[in-house]
């Protein structure tokens, strides 16, 4: 179950920038290992890089109630990339 619920909230926000935001995002899924990374494009809009931020702010909290609910099986790590 938690499984699912971290899959389905992280498919749903990589959708969400691609599909309806139409942000350009570069994105490696790994199905074998649960790992998506994404990262928008250097050719984003401000307008794309503020309504990203806001599904990323979604995603992150959705993470932690699932984290708070089942800390055994989800643990969030923060790494500031460039």
């Amino acid at each position: 179950i938690v499984c699912a619920a971290v899959s389905a909230l992280t498919q749903s926000t990589l959708n969400g920038l691609r599909s309806v935001l139409k942000a350009p995002v570069m994105y490696e899924v790994d199905d074998q290992s649960a790992f998506l990374e994404a990262r928008l494009a250097p050719e984003a809009t401000q307008e794309q890089l503020e309504q990203a931020q806001l599904l990323l702010v979604t995603l992150l909290e959705g993470l932690q109630a699932i984290a708070k609910g089942y800390p055994r099986n989800v643990r969030i790590f923060f790494e500031e990339r460039r």
